[in-house]
């Protein structure tokens, strides 16, 4: 399998396709980018070279030691790490959830690698405390359903002690800790918030997604026709439809 070393941590990475653009998927938080394989198959392998990494901690990545509290911020320094020993130096970006955060502190971190990002279900500059509860008694409740088995696939046997450490990062994270210590304002690429019609994640979906665009000329926001979060997943005929026609490339 495929890794790189990355601060004495063995990173996972796979790489898809071999025409087009450079497309980096960002993997939600709890996850890992297994969640991207029908969605690259179905949608992306075909027009952009893509590529993937586990944040460290997660996945197939070396599990060795805690996870980073600020894993949305080490996780943007891993991918600008995988982008330069991969020899990419501009790249199309689709993050969802955790993955939409670290989209934009690489963008901010690197502008000159990012030439346009796709952030979807993206939860804010801070974790509202209310949603920070309600991730996790939802998750709470999935380890006795569904999810439980998905998170083995992706974590092992011992998937309960990484969905556990991920959470504790968001619930140390809520109120006042800054996601985006940059801040939006200054980032230099075209960003697109998408989100589900509505998003239950994101209070106020669509003034939500509207405030963003107001703090910086380059922002615009989509609303897909599906309720739900993660719109990548849950209306993926959609979403991939407008992040290619985003990107400049034919939505079919």
């Amino acid at each position: 399998m495929p890794y790189f070393d990355y601060a004495g941590k063995k990173i996972y990475f796979n790489t898809y396709g071999s025409r087009g653009d450079f497309l980096l998927l960002l993997h939600a938080g709890a996850m890992s980018s297994r969640m991207f394989l029908k969605e690259i198959s179905r949608f992306y392998g075909k027009y952009f070279k893509v590529y993937t990494f586990d944040y460290p901690g997660l996945g197939k990545s070396s599990k060795a030691g805690p996870i980073p509290d600020n894993y949305w911020i080490e996780a943007a320094h891993v991918a600008i790490a995988l982008s330069k020993r991969l020899g990419v130096d501009s790249t199309f970006v689709i993050g969802t959830d955790a993955g939409a955060v670290a989209a934009l502190n690489m963008a901010i971190m690197a502008p000159e690698l990012v030439k346009k990002a796709v952030c979807d279900g993206f939860l804010g500059v801070n974790i509202d405390p209310a949603l920070a509860d309600l991730i996790k008694d939802s998750r709470e409740a999935s380890k006795k359903g569904a999810m439980a088995a998905a998170w083995f696939l992706i974590h092992g046997f011992g998937w309960k002690k990484r969905v556990d450490a991920d959470t504790e990062k968001i619930m140390k994270s809520r109120g006042e800790a800054a996601l985006i210590p940059g801040g939006l304002k200054d980032i230099k690429c075209p960003v697109a918030f998408t989100a589900g019609n509505p998003d239950p994640a994101i209070p106020d979906t669509e003034k939500t997604l509207m405030t963003y665009t107001e703090m910086n000329s380059l922002f615009c926001y989509k609303l897909m026709s599906k309720p739900g979060h993660m719109s990548m997943l849950n209306d993926n005929y959609s979403f991939s439809r407008f992040a290619k026609e985003f990107f400049g490339r034919s939505p079919v």
